[in-house]
């Protein structure tokens, strides 16, 4: 898991927008094939969605096991995230 990753699943926002603020990969993906969006959908940190999505993360990306961030969302019950 990358930087980019940590911050997303942790919610750490100033973080997040620091790493892209200097080229981090929105879009990044790790061994699983799960991408910083798959994380904040994960755990239900809404405004690191916000921020990965405005910045230009794909939501239709699939980890290794086929599962889109929707799906993870949805699956933990982050309704929020969802809409």
């Amino acid at each position: 898991m990358g930087s980019i990753h940590e911050a997303a699943v942790g919610g750490n926002v100033e973080i997040l927008k620091l790493l892209i603020d200097n080229g981090a990969n929105v879009n990044l993906k790790d061994n699983k094939g799960l991408r910083p969006l798959h994380y904040a959908a994960w755990q239900g940190r809404s405004e690191p969605v916000f921020i990965l999505l405005r910045r230009g993360a794909n939501v239709n990306e699939q980890s290794t096991s086929g599962d889109t961030p929707l799906h993870l969302a949805c699956q933990y019950g982050h309704n929020e995230i969802v809409q």
